[in-house]
This record gives structure tokens, C-alpha cells and sequence, in this order.
């Protein structure tokens, strides 16, 4: 059931390969992951699958295959964030479902795992976006900036 993962991976992989051959410096200090709802509500072999036992497995996947990458090691911070949490069109699709999951993160055995939350910054009203999906631009600054304190956090626990 979990064997077809790893495509995005791939071609992340690929991207980060060539972003660094141009570079001297080599090494990523921390994974940013922001969560995609396209995962609140699988499809798998035609099928609906909010199964949160697939989903758990597919994050630890993504953690260890980017830890073990050339460029990381087995502490290189992960911190991801969560999707806007809200209703699409008036049905739950899954998304606080797996913003529950993501929060786990942060109280699990792993210092160096981390979720930002971002669920309750606003989505944004601008044209061809007013979806519910995508965060604001103004969202996207806070974002950032609670990515960075995470960082921080996650530096100072393990100093």
C-alpha cells in the first residue's frame, strides 16, 4: 500500500540538486515543508482515503528520505506547516484532520521535527484565489516569520 510514494521527492531532489551544483556550500541546514490540502483527502487506487495510519507513513517517509539525503543528515530540522484548515465549500475535506497529525511533530520522540501553525491566518480574497485554499500575501510573511522562530526553537532545544 505505501510503495508508490516518493515522486514528489524525486523531483524535489532533482531541483535541489541542480540549485546546488552552483554552489560551494553543499549542505541544507533545515527541510521547510508546507502541507499541501491536496493530502486532507487522498485518492488512492480510486479510492477516497483519509486513513490517518497512510498519511502518518507517508510524512516519516518524506522526513527520513529528505534526512538521508547527500546534503542533510538525520538532524537537520523539519519543520512543516499546516494548510488554512478551513471548509471548502461548506465540507471538511480532511485538511484539520491532517493539521491534528502535523501537530503531533511537535510533541513527538524527534527534537528536530516541527510544526508552524498557520490554520488560523487568513486565506486569501484576491482574484482567482478567494478559494479558501491559499493563504494571503500578508499570510505568507507571518508564515515566514514563524518558520524562523520554530528554527530558533528547535536550535535552542538541542544546543
Amino acid at each position: 500500500r505505501y510503495q508508490n510514494q516518493g515522486d514528489i521527492f524525486n523531483m524535489h531532489k532533482s531541483m535541489i540538486d541542480l540549485a546546488l551544483s552552483s554552489l560551494s556550500h553543499k549542505k541544507i541546514d533545515a527541510v521547510l515543508w508546507h502541507q499541501g490540502e491536496s493530502d486532507g483527502d487522498w485518492q488512492v487506487h480510486g479510492q477516497n482515503d483519509t486513513n490517518p495510519d497512510y498519511y502518518k507513513h507517508a510524512l516519516q517517509q518524506v522526513i527520513q528520505q529528505y534526512r538521508y539525503s547527500p546534503y542533510t543528515n538525520e538532524k537537520t530540522p523539519f519543520i512543516v506547516g499546516e494548510t488554512t484548515g478551513a471548509d471548502y465549500n461548506g465540507s471538511n475535506v480532511g485538511w484539520e484532520a491532517r493539521n491534528k497529525q502535523l501537530r503531533e511533530l511537535n510533541i513527538d520522540s524527534d527534537l528536530y521535527t516541527k510544526c508552524v501553525h498557520t490554520a488560523d491566518l487568513p486565506y486569501s480574497t484576491e482574484e482567482g484565489y478567494n478559494d479558501l485554499i491559499h493563504f494571503s500575501s500578508e499570510s505568507h510573511r507571518k508564515m515566514g516569520q514563524r518558520y524562523l522562530m520554530k528554527y530558533k526553537e528547535i536550535l535552542a532545544e538541542t544546543e
